[in-house]
Parts: structure tokens; sequence; C-alpha cells
């Protein structure tokens, strides 16, 4: 197979999100990538599992709602909020360059 060659900023569809395009930074030592979501909820799903609904400003024009499972809670450090620590889910989503 033919590796792929990708730049430092390239368009990637998140298909399982309604996204089939969005503006993506690459870093090729990250072992997971972030999205900048806002209206952020935590929920139970009738099935048990723990869901959570977040909106995705989409191209300045139109804001995307998604919902999907929580794989897990991590607590990051961010620097943009003088150093605060912070919990944020961590989603799986399929993604296509």
């Amino acid at each position: 197979m033919n590796p792929i060659v990708v730049g430092w900023r390239e368009r990637v569809g998140l298909p399982d999100l309604g996204i089939s395009s969005i503006k993506a930074k690459i870093d090729t030592g990250a072992a997971s990538s972030s999205i900048d979501v806002s209206e952020v909820e935590e929920y139970t799903a009738p099935d048990g599992s723990t869901r959570v609904r977040f909106a995705i400003r989409h191209m300045k024009r139109r804001t995307i709602e998604g919902d999907a499972p929580v794989v897990a809670v991590r607590t990051i450090r961010n620097p943009g909020r003088g150093g605060r620590e912070e919990q944020r889910y961590v989603i799986s989503t399929t993604m296509r360059v």
C-alpha cells in the first residue's frame, strides 16, 4: 500500500458526525485529536451507556449537533486558561482524509 502524504493542515470529513469537510491540524505524534465544541451535555442512554451531546460550529455559518458514546473522560491542563485543569470527553468517530 502506498503511504498517504498529508500537510500540517488538511480538510477532513467526519461522516459519523454529519461533517463532509472541516479544517484539521495534523499532529503525527498525537494519540488523539480534538474538536472545538460547545453546549456539551452528558446523558445516560436507554441502554445504560454514557453519551454526550454537543454543538460544532461549522464554517462559521451553521452549527451541527453531534451525539456520540463516551469512550473516556480525560483531565487536561489548558494553557489557554491559565493552566487550569479541565475534564474532556473522548469519543471515537470515523475520519476521512
